[in-house]
């Protein structure tokens, strides 16, 4: 899950935040960056020999109105040598 790390405020709960990037349609940019991390850190794992475990990561209706979400995370997910590619 999200969080916000304000200088001033401190840690900010995903409530304060997510319904502005939704109204703003940025949302799916957090998401995309969230979803950039997981690849990166089961790339880390995988090449460690670390098992991998199932992650799941949520994503806003509005992902699918801004964007097509789906092309946006394989992209993500396979558009770096450096990105988790399960074996065949």
């Amino acid at each position: 899950m999200a969080r916000w790390i304000d200088p001033k405020e401190g840690i900010l709960r995903p409530a304060v935040f997510i319904g502005v990037l939704e109204d703003t349609h940025l949302i799916n940019r957090l998401n995309l960056s969230i979803i950039d991390q997981v690849c990166e850190m089961l790339s880390s794992c995988y090449k460690r020999g670390i098992s991998i475990q199932p992650v799941s990561v949520n994503l806003s209706r509005v992902d699918f109105q801004v964007c097509d979400i789906f092309a946006e995370v394989d992209a993500t997910r396979l558009g770096e040598s450096t990105r988790f590619q399960p074996p065949t």
